[in-house]
């Protein structure tokens, strides 16, 4: 009996305890007479739905008796309240009645006040054994004893009890002989106890293992990982279940699983702990094989097309292959497979397929039927193998091989449709078409045909000997398309008027293909051919072509440097492009725009970057008139001048760049510059000795800008290249020098 049993009978008899209470006082006077139907009294209807057993005995006398009561025993209510007390007494077990009727005495006798369980047997009206507990308490009263008994069916209890018993008898039995370790230790990892086989597994004595440490049985890798195990149990997760190695005593390693348990004492600390060790050593190695072998099965199974999916006995999908679930993908079913009732994932199956999965776990028998299914608003009919799974002789599964028969289904009218549609397509296409035998003669041809070709060939004609196709080079079709080859016919020039002479003469292009129809057999079934008409192509193209020659001719000879420039590489450049930039060893086909901006000189790659990130983001307006320096091979400095121009080549965007060096005439702008430079200045300095010089008449100085009065010479040097050096004229000299006239410069 657990806890909450207790507590939920000790509450049911304490509220019965009251009710009764309350019952025999009020009604005390009011036995039932010769076992008569009970009263209807207060609180009735709260014990008859009390799931206890429940009499009232008062003054020796039935006073009341639950429906419950009466079921315990076998009877209904009315036989059992009409039974004698005897006969009541004749229901219990015979074994057991003597000893109801002892205690009842010494209930009696002792202190009638205190309540007395008994446990005793009885036999039902239908021969059932059944055990209960009778809980008895009396309330004395003051000329009365009002004696309350609840019967509560113990049979589940005392038969959980019996298993215990046996599985307690059995656990000493397995201790004291199985194979698998068993051990306790202290928190400390001491061993206290170890089974006969620990001690046979390490050759060792019980004595010898008592007192040692449990981890030195582990290997030295996995003996951290083990510590933490076994510090790691708390009162709320006691167990711990660990795979781990140990060393034998001959210094063998083998895989063993531990169950570990931690037992607590009073105080909620760990007394011991209890480890139980399995060799799982063989069991690693199936585990390593079975891995091996289902990951070719899960191979095997993905590499087919039929989808395939493993149910269990629940209907519940352990397995699928890869087909299935690309099917599921694109009838945008459910994609989480793996765990969910075929009901969720398929529910438009009808109960039939139930019904058939059932018989296949019955049977055990491989079940074949054709299934026709409305997936995503389209009709499915696939024919499905549900073949049983076996595991130990027992059914644990079942395989749904499902193969989609839906076009097998639907074939005859499909073909019908395709046929027609076949024909209309033939017949309305655009290019010829003409259909021959596998020995090359012409069968038939559509609309398109007789317009390109005004008439159909003779019956002697051969697709094999055609002189027009012999003389492109197209010899031994017959093989090829024996061999299931399609033949791609080249480009050929062809006048309606070489045929026949009633056809007009005029100069057609045509490109063709020569394909194969094979029989299932892999023979060759018809020959197809098909021409389209692309002389107006042709012209354009040659006329294309010959543009383009002329073009690159006329580049190939130009003094300017021209380049194309498409997805960022140059595709085209002339030897005057590379003469230019002065790298005619370097070889720019196919060379990246980057690589050519990194031959500019380093202050203009920026801006030549710029124009690049331009060009390559697409602007429509990519004219562009730009001069730069680049650094040619022997080290000197050009100057270039280039033009940009968006262009179509070949059917997609390209960069035209033209180039032409400007050196000389940077040279001859830089050297005019110079001149024009010098130029003005010596205007300027002429221009400053111009116009009125205000000078005083007496002493000749000059008047200044800024109005001061200077020396004449002072003035002249400062506003000129002029130097003076001072003399006496004779004159001078005769007025202020009398009698040196003769030689002044001595003076």
């Amino acid at each position: 009996m657990t806890g909450l049993d207790i507590v939920l009978a000790a509450v049911s008899v304490a509220l019965l305890l009251v009710v009764i209470w309350l019952v025999a006082a009020k009604y005390r006077r009011s036995p039932l007479a010769n076992h008569a139907k009970p009263a209807r009294i207060p609180f009735q209807s709260i014990m008859e739905h009390v799931p206890l057993g429940i009499a009232i005995i008062q003054d020796h006398q039935l006073v009341f008796a639950n429906e419950m009561l009466a079921q315990l025993f076998g009877y209904d209510l009315a036989e059992f309240t009409q039974m004698s007390p005897e006969q009541q007494v004749q229901l219990i077990h015979p074994a057991d009645r003597d000893r109801v009727r002892d205690t009842e005495r010494k209930r009696s006798r002792g202190q009638p006040d205190i309540p007395t369980i008994v446990e005793f047997r009885i036999t039902t009206r239908t021969g059932d054994a059944r055990w209960l507990q009778s809980t008895v308490h009396s309330v004395p009263r003051r000329n009365s004893t009002v004696v309350l008994h609840t019967v509560a069916d113990i049979t589940a209890r005392k038969m959980a009890q019996a298993a215990l018993k046996q599985r307690e008898a059995r656990y000493r039995a397995v201790v004291d002989e199985q194979t698998d370790l068993v051990c306790r230790l202290k928190p400390s990892g001491q061993l206290t106890f170890v089974n006969e086989a620990y001690c046979r597994l390490f050759n060792m004595e019980q004595g010898e293992l008592i007192g040692s440490a449990f981890l030195t049985c582990f290997h030295e890798e996995d003996r951290a990982a083990v510590t933490a195990i076994l510090a790691g149990f708390t009162p709320a997760r006691p167990i711990q279940r660990h795979e781990h190695r140990i060393v034998t005593a001959v210094g063998g390693i083998r895989w063993y699983q531990w169950n570990s348990r931690a037992l607590y004492d009073e105080r909620g600390e760990i007394a011991e702990v209890q480890c139980v060790g399995r060799d799982i050593d063989e069991l690693k190695k199936a585990q390593k094989a079975l891995q091996e072998a289902e990951r070719r099965y899960r191979a095997t199974i993905d590499s087919m097309s039929d989808m395939i999916h493993v149910v269990d006995r629940d209907l519940k999908v352990i397995l699928h292959n890869r087909a299935l679930a690309q099917r599921h993908v694109e009838y945008k079913l459910e994609h989480e497979i793996i765990g969910r009732h075929i009901s969720e994932l398929y529910p438009f199956l009808g109960t039939e397929i139930y019904e058939q999965y059932e018989q296949v776990f019955r049977t055990g028998e491989v079940l074949v039927s054709e299934e026709i299914n409305t997936v995503a608003d389209q009709r499915v009919v696939t024919e499905t193998r549900k073949i049983p799974l076996f595991s130990n002789g027992q059914i644990t599964g079942v395989v749904t091989v499902m193969r989609d028969f839906t076009e097998h289904k639907e074939t005859k009218d499909v073909l019908a449709i395709e046929r027609a549609l076949l024909k209309q397509i033939i017949d309305k296409n655009p290019y010829s078409i003409q259909i021959f035998s596998p020995e090359g003669y012409h069968l038939s041809g559509n609309e398109a045909f007789i317009k390109l070709w005004k008439q159909a060939p003779g019956p002697d004609y051969c697709l094999y000997d055609d002189p027009l196709l012999l003389r492109h080079g197209m010899t031994g079709m017959r093989e090829r398309l024996r061999r299931g080859e399609v033949i791609r016919a080249p480009v050929m020039w062809y006048n309606p008027h070489d045929i026949s002479l009633e056809n007009p003469d005029v100069e057609l292009c045509l490109a063709g293909v020569i394909y194969p129809i094979m029989h299932t057999d892999g023979t060759l079934a018809q020959v197809v051919v098909m021409h389209e008409a692309v002389t107006e192509r042709a012209r354009a193209e040659r006329a294309l072509r010959e543009s383009e020659e002329k073009f690159r001719a006329l580049a190939e000879h130009a003094s300017l440097g021209i380049a194309i420039v498409q997805d960022n590489r140059f595709i085209f450049t002339n030897e005057a492009y590379t003469s230019i930039l002065g790298h005619r060893d370097v070889d720019l086909h196919n060379a990246s725009l980057d690589e050519m901006i990194r031959l500019a000189h380093l202050e203009d790659q920026p801006a030549l970057r710029e124009l690049a990130e331009r060009w390559n983001q697409g602007e429509e307006d990519c004219l562009t008139d730009y001069e730069y320096r680049v650094t040619t091979a022997s080290g000197s400095m050009k100057w270039l001048q280039g033009y940009t121009n968006c262009i179509p080549y070949r059917g997609h965007r390209a960069i035209l760049q033209v180039v032409a060096d400007i050196t000389a005439r940077k040279r001859a702008e830089s050297e005019r510059n110079r001149l024009i430079e010098e130029l003005s200045a010596a205007v300027l300095q002429v221009k400053q000795l111009r116009g009125l010089l205000p000078i005083c008449a007496i002493c000749k100085k000059i008047r200044n800008d800024e109005g001061y009065w200077e020396m004449l010479e002072a003035y002249i040097s400062e506003h000129s290249e002029a130097e003076f050096t001072h003399s006496i004229c004779p004159e001078c000299a005769k007025n202020h020098y009398p009698g040196c006239e003769d030689d002044p410069s001595e003076h």
